[in-house]
């Protein structure tokens, strides 16, 4: 997860780090809406969970806040920005400018406590498979 706010992002891992002017990401005890500058961009993605997502109306509208949807479909289902994403990406990883977060290896032997680790959401990064 990677959130903007202004001149300032972090990933999740660094999401009780404050910014100067209050542009950076709260903690996870706040709600991201209370961190955002004003005229902020939220993004959505994932629907893992089955709870609903509140949503904080009253500081949405003070702060002409914009709420969007998103899904990987968006990129996936459309060829051209297909492409755009595996090179932003494939360059990434050449660089060293983006580095996979790996959240747990586990064996071919081990696929079933694999399929489980997965499906429990506990992880934070990729689950890998070696064979």
């Amino acid at each position: 997860m990677v959130i903007n706010f202004g001149n300032a992002a972090a990933s999740a891992s660094t999401a009780t780090r404050t910014f100067p002017g209050k542009r950076g990401v709260c903690s996870h005890s706040a709600p991201l809406t209370a961190a955002m500058a004003r005229g902020g961009i939220l993004i959505e993605y994932g629907g893992l969970s089955p709870e609903p997502t509140p949503f904080p109306l009253f500081t949405v509208l003070s702060k002409c806040l914009t709420l969007r949807g998103y899904l990987v479909h968006e990129i996936t289902g459309d060829p051209t920005r297909l492409e755009v994403a595996k090179a932003f990406i494939l360059e990434g990883l050449e660089s060293g400018a983006l580095r996979p977060v790996i959240a747990k290896t586990f064996r071919f032997e081990q696929i079933v406590e694999a399929h489980r680790f997965l499906e429990s959401n506990q992880q934070f990064g990729k689950v890998v498979v070696t064979i």
